[in-house]
């Protein structure tokens, strides 16, 4: 089983992101793939989110990890979505792995853009501005490789639960 090193679990005060990243390989890859962006967040890129969940509960389902389906989508429909909004490249890769008792989520928007998590949104209506912040609350560990590209977020392999939580 490889040795998982301790990460940060929280962005620093400046609201960016710590940028270790795993230094694992992984034990078993769910899925790993690199989607063409259509354009400025077109409807197609924003259908993405949603199959992505599908095929990752898929994996979950195969691992035995159902009973974190509801972090896992959240997560990896925040990232996914960033990737997409956010990254300039023109492909948005997607990677879900297992190793030892979490699940890893990592999605490269293209660009050495740092991700931030923004102030919290003005108002409760507001459609954006809570990815990061989610990110940082649900995921055990959460940070961007050193080049920038890449966000990434560990789960623990049950629900985590408790009055922490939002």
């Amino acid at each position: 089983m490889p040795v998982v090193p301790p990460l940060p679990s929280s962005p620093s005060t400046d609201g960016r992101a710590p940028s270790v990243h795993p230094r694992t390989a992984p034990e078993e890859t769910g899925f790993d793939v690199t989607l063409s962006r259509v354009g400025a967040h077109t409807d197609v890129d924003r259908m993405w989110p949603g199959l992505l969940r599908r095929v990752g509960n898929t994996c979950l389902d195969s691992w035995g990890m159902g009973g974190v389906r509801d972090d896992f989508g959240l997560l990896l429909s925040e990232l996914a979505t960033n990737g997409f909004r956010h990254g300039g490249g023109p492909t948005v890769r997607v990677r879900v792995w297992r190793t030892g008792h979490r699940v890893g989520i990592e999605v490269g928007g293209g660009t050495p853009r740092t991700p931030f998590a923004a102030p919290a949104p003005a108002s409760p209506l507001a459609e954006g501005g809570r990815g990061l912040h989610l990110v940082g609350a649900f995921a055990d560990a959460w940070g961007v490789t050193p080049d920038g590209t890449t966000t990434w977020c560990l789960l623990p392999d049950h629900p985590q639960g408790g009055a922490d939580r939002p």
